[in-house]
């Protein structure tokens, strides 16, 4: 019998973090989730995925089951939680709907930044943790191998990872464009806003090696160097600290300019020809325009930063309409194959089935009745055509009607009208 693909879960859109916590589960818990799941009546196969932005249960179930209610209380008492307090921030999917989500998921295209790549490592993580458990089955590794398949192609085809749609990922992918390797450089950093240090943060990511941060307070400068693992100065140690820092990040509130071309014009000269990026995501500026007319120093305000951050998210929505196209087609494809299937062998069963009839019932005639040279073979031709013509109409019609979403109740009819033996997947 062909198993439908169920999912149960909660994600960014359907549910506030407080509640994505609550019914994340821990490594512990979910090895045991993976090795008590056929406690669930109906269910399969089993895996789970969890992220910042989801956790959810994909599943392998008998055609038949209504696996919504039995797998939300499953996951409710593997975290522990009231199954009536989070049943609202749940969504369930049967077959087409959850293969197209799974396709979705692993090509980042329910993603709240579209085109990321970590889900699709996570979905990976998932499958292994899957398989390690002996959870999945032929039904659940064929739908993972597929998604694996449909992602590679979307993010090389569609160009749905094209370009940092975040403030903070571009300001370090225009300083990219003047070091190659930031091993060994400093950043200084002026403020202690969220903005400069996601900067700093995604920095640190390519080998950032010594952050400095300024602040009128010290205390806070202290709080965001601990956060950072930074080195805090104060704001009248800008000057001196100038010269040897390679990229500027300024975040502060000040009313008017501190790092004015004056200022810098002093400390280029120092640094003798070496670079330097200046970031400044304050409103209004904190650094002077001029400066960025200066040679060796690279310029970019917060409106430099958004209007590329816009401009890549507007290109990556209109490669996502194609790519969810491609999507749709696929998963349609996945579970015609997959009801497909199981339709062959059953098709092959009832043919056989009733060939081996009819070659009983030769056997029968040709032990009572002599026929003469060449006539039995005949015979047993004439059967062998009127059953295949007999056979030809209905198991064409019953290929057709599996397809459908009540496809399965033909299938099982079938099976049932003629007492033939569930296949193995």
């Amino acid at each position: 019998m062909a198993l439908k693909v169920v999912l149960l879960g909660t994600s960014h859109k359907t549910a506030p973090v407080e509640v994505r916590e609550r019914l994340a589960l821990s490594d512990v818990v979910v090895e045991r989730v993976l090795n008590e799941f056929r406690s669930v009546e109906g269910l399969h196969e089993l895996a789970y995925l969890a992220t910042c932005n989801r956790v959810e249960l994909l599943g392998a179930a008998d055609p038949s089951a209504d696996a919504r209610k039995p797998l939300a209380e499953f996951l409710a008492g593997a975290a522990d939680v009231a199954v009536e307090g989070s049943s609202h921030n749940l969504y369930y999917l049967e077959d087409r709907d959850a293969v197209h989500h799974v396709f979705l998921v692993a090509s980042s295209l329910d993603s709240m930044v579209v085109g990321e790549t970590e889900v699709l490592g996570q979905l990976k993580a998932a499958y292994r943790r899957a398989q390690q458990n002996r959870s999945l089955g032929p039904v659940l590794h064929a739908l993972f191998q597929r998604a694996f398949r449909v992602a590679k192609r979307l993010h090389s085809t569609c160009s749905i990872g094209w370009g940092r749609v975040s403030v903070a990922s571009v300001a370090v992918e225009f300083a990219s464009h003047i070091f190659e390797d930031f091993r060994g450089k400093t950043v200084l950093v002026l403020g202690a806003g969220d903005m400069a240090r996601l900067i700093v943060e995604h920095l640190r990511d390519k080998g950032l090696s010594r952050v400095v941060v300024l602040n009128r307070s010290v205390e806070r400068a202290q709080a965001l160097a601990r956060e950072l693992g930074a080195e805090p100065r104060g704001l009248d140690e800008l000057e001196e600290l100038l010269p040897v820092s390679d990229l500027l990040v300024v975040s502060t509130g000040a009313a008017a300019p501190i790092v004015t071309k004056k200022v810098m014009g002093r400390a280029l000269r120092e640094r003798r020809g070496r670079p330097v990026c200046a970031v400044d995501i304050s409103v209004p500026r904190n650094v002077e325009p001029e400066v960025g007319a200066l040679r060796d120093v690279y310029l970019y305000d917060i409106d430099d930063l958004r209007s590329v951050a816009e401009a890549n998210q507007a290109r990556r929505q209109t490669e996502t309409v194609a790519c969810l196209e491609q999507v749709e087609a696929e998963a349609e494809r996945f579970v015609s194959r997959l009801r497909a299937r199981d339709v062959g062998p059953l098709v092959a069963a009832l043919r056989s089935r009733i060939h081996e009839q009819a070659k009983q019932e030769l056997d029968a005639l040709a032990g009572r009745v002599a026929m003469a040279d060449g006539q039995e073979e005949e015979v047993r031709e004439l059967v062998r055509r009127l059953v295949n013509r007999l056979l030809y109409e209905p198991t064409e019609a019953l290929k057709a009607l599996s397809e459908r979403d009540d496809g399965f109740l033909y299938v099982d009819a079938l099976r049932r009208l003629f007492n033939l033996p569930e296949t193995e997947e």
